[in-house]
C-alpha cells in the first residue's frame, strides 16, 4: 500500500527518529511499522517525482505496475 502525498504537511518517520519537512512525500505500508503497532503507512519517504496530482498518479501507476491506466508525468521544470 502507497499514499502519494504533496507538500502540504511535514512528516515525521517516528521509528527512525527522522522528519521530512515540506516536501512531497510517498507513504508506504511496512511490517516493521505494523509490528510496532503504528500505523502501517506511517513510513515515508521524500521524493522529487511530482508536483501535481496529475504527477502523483503518474508516478504510483508506474510505481506499482499498474496497467489499463493512461497518465502522464509532470512536465520538467526548464528553469
Amino acid at each position: 500500500m502507497k499514499r502519494y502525498n504533496g507538500p502540504n504537511h511535514p512528516h515525521a518517520n517516528c521509528l527512525e527518529n527522522e522528519k521530512l519537512g515540506y516536501e512531497s512525500h510517498v507513504h508506504i505500508a511496512t511490517e516493521k511499522y505494523i509490528k510496532a503497532n503504528r500505523k502501517a503507512e506511517g513510513f515515508a519517504e521524500k521524493t522529487d517525482s511530482y508536483k501535481t496530482v496529475d504527477g502523483a498518479l503518474h508516478c504510483l501507476v508506474s510505481d506499482c505496475h499498474i496497467s489499463g491506466i493512461n497518465t502522464n508525468p509532470d512536465n520538467p521544470r526548464l528553469f
